[in-house]
């Protein structure tokens, strides 16, 4: 996967506004290449899960589509913990197809993992940041 070097601070502007808690959205683009960034409110308003009711994802459907563009990912944070999903992350993922995107705090700075979720289990996607 691949995203722009503005994009990857957009990302981080859109997490580090949700500390402490989660954040959330979608990351649209073509071809495994990352072309947009939709934040979502984190409706939990915690730092251990998150949840976005149906109707805010399909405002963002509805803007893909208008931009030719598909979902690639859905990222979330970790504002405590490591950029490994946890057993809910797995459990509740919606589709193998779309990946997964962990931003971790951790450590206090951003560390970004990408990863694919198939049957129960994640598999490293590598990316690369493009000026």
């Amino acid at each position: 996967m691949k995203l722009s070097r503005q994009l990857y601070n957009q990302l981080i502007h859109f997490v580090e506004r949700e500390l402490p808690k989660e954040a959330c959205g979608i990351l649209g683009g073509v071809n495994d290449h990352i072309l947009s960034i939709f934040a979502l409110p984190n409706e939990s308003n915690t730092n251990k899960n998150f949840y976005v009711r149906q109707e805010h994802v399909e405002i963002v459907f509805n803007k893909l589509a208008h931009y030719e563009q598909e979902v690639l990912a859905i990222y979330h944070s970790h504002p405590n913990s490591n950029p490994i999903p946890s057993q809910s992350d797995i459990q509740f993922h919606p589709d193998s197809q779309v990946k997964m995107a962990i931003m971790s705090y951790k450590n206090g700075n951003p560390q970004l993992k990408i990863y694919r979720i198939i049957n129960g289990i994640y598999i490293n996607i590598p990316f690369s940041i493009i000026e």
